[in-house]
């Protein structure tokens, strides 16, 4: 459980932070 923590969660909050990213984009390109 420890080794599955230390892996998933920087993993998870990479893949969170990138779709946040491309939403942050997606409202921008809509915006304009």
């Amino acid at each position: 459980d420890i080794l599955v923590g230390r892996w998933f969660n920087p993993l998870l909050l990479l893949s969170s932070a990138a779709i946040g990213i491309e939403f942050l984009l997606l409202i921008q390109i809509c915006k304009n």
